[in-house]
């Protein structure tokens, strides 16, 4: 299952860095970013209220099974990958990931939601019920805030580029993973279409975030 998503995210990556790289303008750096914008999903605005909608209690475990794996990893790959040429050591940049994923809420809620599964810990009574509120309206606010965040960019910032990304993010990575899921390798139904759907998924605003760490390709992300 995680074979058949990181791999078809690997072929989208590796793409969107070789088209990149052959453009005039484009360092090292900007071209990795470009890659891993064309392989960074959407997750929790759009891939969780979408996935959840279309697979149901069936797909929740899947879902997050990704989940639990896919920014550490993403996030992690992108790093390395941009610091492998500069003069810092491998501490340095274990350092630097650790600060990365440290400061994402995505992953510290994740990180805490482990910790209290593995202590045997629940909440109950009025805490179980006041997040159990706020969980029944996470999606719809969080679809929301991402449309209200958008008016902030330009979309006709390097047009001819941004679309490349788009389009190996919308149709080359959800394909490449279709046909793992799908042909290669056996898994549930529902596992297969959680895969393929989440990799169908827009660009994440990780790869945004990312860009602005690294000072590359900012204006064309946000696009």
């Amino acid at each position: 299952y995680w074979v058949a998503y990181f791999g078809g995210a690997a072929i989208s990556w590796f793409v969107g860095t070789l088209i990149a790289r052959r453009r005039a303008g484009i360092e090292r750096r900007g071209a990795i970013l470009h890659g891993f914008a064309a392989s960074q999903s959407n997750t929790i605005f759009i891939g969780v209220p979408m996935i959840l909608q279309a697979y149901g209690d069936e797909g929740a475990f899947p879902l997050f099974m990704l989940l639990a794996v896919h920014l550490p990893l993403m996030m992690g790959c992108a790093t390395f990958l941009i610091e492998s040429d500069g003069q810092k050591s491998v501490f340095q940049r274990v350092k630097g990931l650790g600060l990365v994923l440290f400061r994402n809420p995505i992953f510290l809620s994740l990180m805490i939601g482990l910790g209290l599964k593995s202590f045997g810990l629940a909440p109950a009574g009025m805490v179980k019920s006041l997040l159990d509120a706020l969980a029944g309206t996470a999606s719809t606010c969080a679809l929301i805030a991402l449309g209200a965040g958008l008016v902030r960019y330009r979309v006709l910032h390097d047009l001819p580029g941004a679309m490349v990304v788009t389009s190996l993010k919308l149709v080359l990575h959800p394909l490449a993973v279709w046909v793992l899921a799908f042909h290669v390798f056996t898994m549930p139904p529902a596992y297969a279409g959680v895969a393929t759907l989440f990799a169908a998924m827009p660009v994440g605003i990780n790869s945004y975030l990312l860009a602005v760490r690294y000072k590359a390709e900012t204006g064309l992300i946000a696009a």
